[in-house]
């Protein structure tokens, strides 16, 4: 009898096809996680995309037996694309970014492993790589600076763990994914995967056989280039038109990102089955910040009256000082997309109206690109005159915080692929003041505030149909808290029936 052939990877290894025997056996999944490992050597918590992945996969490990249910990743080092299951490294780990690098990426507790030399020659050749691959020649000094500089702050960081973290390296078993996945197998690829490198490794899996998902959050590089750095854009566009060879079935995180994908793929003739996967409207994962305090007697008994003061027992002064008047909070990196100008704009016009007892507005996120305008403004009106809070770089228990104590949040987007801080918070019982384009309808529905966020004079009239009229603020927080919000184990158990649906179902979806 001839010995069946099996399919070579890239690599010179094949992936099996499955058994025969197997009959309707559920296809174990494979859930690719390398852009996340990047973000998690240089930051300390999350932001969204990366929060996306570790929240769906934590609820998806607690719907799916073990046995079925992998990582993937793709090494700098070497190029492999390696699998571990989860249940090995455990999914506790992806709720905080460093304990997910404490696992991935120190080896030791000594001060020479801080400076891997080979590895870090390695990380430099594959950066250049990509450089001389998608950027153009004139970009290519700029871009070469910055990638210096985020080798250096990854460094420092890598440095520091090693010096104060006990390592976890070491008990997790790596494999090829191509010596465990077969051929039927599925690949999710939940995270934003621009890379070169990734794209080629997922290639080699679906020629492989395996069926791969992509989830589109947002295409804002080519929606609004504008407001993108550098030469995103064409990175962006070169990215997902390659990804329609590998991609057997889009996932869309809204109706609004699937409208822009369809279109996409109807101009770059790609006719792929798009899912719509709505994100969730949920607060951050976090220990509950109400503290008990242990009574004379020896028994737990809450002191309310002292409840405020051991909340705010590890704030910062920045996040101490925000509480003492009313104020309005903005969550989101501080870039031009996020519109923050205009909302500066609006709160001054409505100051300069003679409405001193506008609340304050604290603005809460990491400094991004574009965004000097915003920070010549705060600069050269003293802050809008004391009105204007910064805390850049929030933990997510200060977030929880300012998200409990302020009076309404707003998101005046020019362009959101979901918009998770408006579900946040939705999730504390608190609306907003929200753009009334792109998807962030289909996140605040009827409970929030609209505005168009091109206008200035909408934004705010907005926010003082909120401040003026506390009854309909109270309307708004009593419609959000009889709605039953969107959680992240709804978002885990529509992904696990798409993934598990037969093909011919998928296909029936609308492609265009």
């Amino acid at each position: 009898m001839k010995q069946q052939e099996f399919p070579q990877t890239g690599l010179g290894q094949s992936i099996h096809p499955r058994d025969a025997g197997s009959g309707d056996a559920k296809t174990r999944l494979f859930f690719d996680i390398s852009s996340v490992l990047d973000y998690v050597r240089v930051h300390h918590c999350y932001s969204g995309i990366q929060r996306v992945v570790a929240m769906v996969l934590c609820e998806v490990a607690q719907r799916v037996e073990p046995d079925r249910l992998y990582i993937t990743y793709v090494s700098h080092g070497d190029g492999q694309h390696y699998c571990v299951r989860l249940d090995e490294i455990g999914v506790e780990k992806f709720l905080l970014p460093t304990d997910l690098r404490k696992v991935f990426f120190i080896t030791t507790t000594n001060l020479r492993s801080a400076f891997d030399l080979p590895q870090v020659i390695r990380v430099i050749r594959h950066e250049l790589r990509w450089l001389f691959r998608t950027r153009p020649v004139t970009h290519f000094p700029m871009m070469l600076v910055k990638k210096l500089a985020q080798l250096v702050a990854g460094l420092a960081t890598r440095l520091w763990f090693v010096l104060t973290r006990q390592s976890a390296k070491g008990q997790i078993t790596k494999r090829r994914l191509s010596e465990v996945a077969v051929a039927g197998d599925t690949l999710v690829l939940l995270d934003s995967t621009w890379s070169p490198l990734f794209g080629e490794a997922f290639s080699r899996a679906h020629a492989d056989g395996m069926r791969v998902y992509s989830l589109v959050h947002d295409l804002i590089p080519l929606i609004h280039p504008a407001t993108t750095d550098g030469d995103m854009p064409r990175v962006f566009y070169q990215w997902l038109k390659n990804s329609i060879d590998y991609t057997d079935t889009y996932l869309a995180n809204s109706d609004s990102t699937r409208r822009d994908l369809e279109q996409f793929l109807l101009a770059n003739q790609g006719r792929k089955p798009i899912r719509t996967l709505p994100l969730a409207q949920t607060g951050l994962q976090i220990q509950d910040a109400e503290v008990q305090f242990l009574a004379p007697s020896g028994e737990n008994a809450p002191l309310q009256q002292y409840a405020l003061a051991m909340e705010l027992l590890s704030k910062n002064p920045l996040v101490r000082s925000v509480i003492n008047v009313p104020f309005v909070l903005c969550v989101g990196t501080i870039e031009i997309r996020k519109n923050i100008w205009r909302l500066l704009m609006a709160w001054k016009s409505l100051i300069d109206q003679g409405r001193l007892d506008i609340p304050r507005l604290v603005l809460s996120g990491r400094k991004g690109w574009m965004s000097q305008d915003v920070y010549n403004l705060l600069s050269g009106t003293g802050n809008l005159y004391g009105y204007v809070s910064l805390i850049e770089g929030p933990s997510d228990e200060d977030l929880v915080f300012l998200y409990r104590k302020c009076l309404f949040t707003t998101m005046p987007s020019l362009y959101e692929g979901w918009g998770l801080p408006v579900g946040e918070a939705l999730s504390y019982g608190k609306t907003a003041v929200v753009s009334n384009s792109s998807s962030l309808p289909e996140v605040g529905q009827d409970m929030v505030e609209y505005c168009d966020p091109l206008s200035i004079e909408s934004i705010a009239a907005a926010v003082l149909r909120l401040v003026d009229d506390p009854d309909r603020r109270l309307a708004l927080e009593a419609r959000i808290a009889a709605t039953r919000l969107r959680t992240w184990g709804d978002v885990a158990t529509e992904l696990l029936q798409i993934l598990d649906a037969p093909s011919h179902v998928i296909s029936a979806e609308t492609a265009p």
